[in-house]
């Protein structure tokens, strides 16, 4: 967990037997996640201080199934009581009692390609549940009594799905020959295709503004930018060649990016590179390194921050030594 934007990090081990993959947030301080130990056993943790530490609530009921190797794949903390795990290959889990009990919900046999980034679960209280799957959603709008079945079309299928009510939502899909933003404005009933070919990362904060995270094919990435739901996008480039593994974004200009190894990109400024973003004018300084100690690689960068007296530019010769 980190307080002050990524500077700082405490870490907590919450089981020596159980590992967490996913955890939601039903407040800024309470969520629970899911966890499993080696033998696909899954377990119940819950926090109730942003993460800093957890405590085991109880075990999933899930039997992991060899030949569908059935097991959780998302989770939807809609409040202290009320929990939501995603089972591959169409079903659900609810509780109403803060994980003690479990009900078993049936969505479709119809969902495939389970192990894809677009497994997601999203609840709109009082009635409407939504199911997203690699090749299609199921929506329940009486809480996950019943479920009605709503496929994508064929050779498409999710990397990643947002829906902002029970009816609207955006996705990122793959379509064999790229990638490209779609929008429903039915609950997943049909889809709207629209740009956005090349990108690997997505998230909007409405049905209008977005961002994606693109790779040219230099091997460069470049943050997107749009405004119109995916239709137009701005492009700034990021100088470092790093294969990223995800990120979050708090607001279209605050955003973090991570990759291999711990390492961690903040930008307060949308995602423009080399800007100065009001550092005072200074005497010669010369910072640490960042990261410091380092493992040159293809993959990975340092920086070097340094300032120079006055405004106008300078012509730097830069030179690096080993021990």
């Amino acid at each position: 967990t980190t307080a002050n934007g990524g500077r700082r990090w405490d870490e907590t081990v919450p089981s020596t037997v159980f590992s967490l993959y996913r955890a939601s947030m039903y407040s800024s301080t309470g969520g629970y996640a899911y966890a499993r130990d080696v033998h696909y056993n899954t377990a119940l943790f819950a926090t109730e201080n942003a993460g800093r530490s957890w405590r085991f609530v109880s075990t999933i009921p899930i039997t992991f199934d060899y030949m569908y190797s059935r097991m959780a794949e998302g989770i939807c903390a809609v409040s202290k009581d009320t929990i939501l795990i995603g089972v591959s290959y169409g079903s659900m889990l609810r509780s109403t009692d803060a994980g003690t009990h479990w009900d078993s919900l049936y969505v479709s046999a119809n969902f495939r390609y389970q192990y894809q980034s677009g497994f997601r679960v999203f609840a709109f209280p009082p009635h409407t549940l939504i199911y997203c799957g690699g090749n299609g959603i199921g929506i329940s709008e009486d809480f996950g009594n019943s479920w009605v079945y709503r496929p994508l079309i064929q050779s498409v299928s999710f990397e990643d799905v947002q829906f902002f009510s029970e009816t609207s939502g955006v996705a990122l899909c793959s379509t064999g020959g790229g990638t490209t933003i779609a929008h429903t404005r039915d609950g997943g009933a049909t889809w709207q295709f629209g740009n956005g070919e090349g990108n690997f990362l997505m998230q909007f904060f409405d049905e209008r503004r977005g961002v994606a995270l693109a790779s040219r094919s230099d091997g460069r990435n470049v943050v997107r930018h749009t405004s119109d739901g995916g239709l137009n996008w701005t492009e700034f480039p990021m100088t470092e060649r790093v294969a990223w593994s995800g990120w979050f974004w708090l607001t279209p200009d605050e955003g973090w990016a991570y990759g291999q190894s711990g390492l961690i990109r903040h930008s307060g400024n949308g995602g423009l590179m080399d800007v100065d973003q009001g550092r005072p004018a200074a005497d010669f300084a010369i910072e640490a390194l960042h990261p410091s100690p380092f493992v040159a690689s293809r993959d990975r960068a340092v920086f070097i921050r340094y300032t120079l007296p006055g405004e106008s530019a300078h012509r730097v010769r830069l030179e690096v030594f080993d021990a």
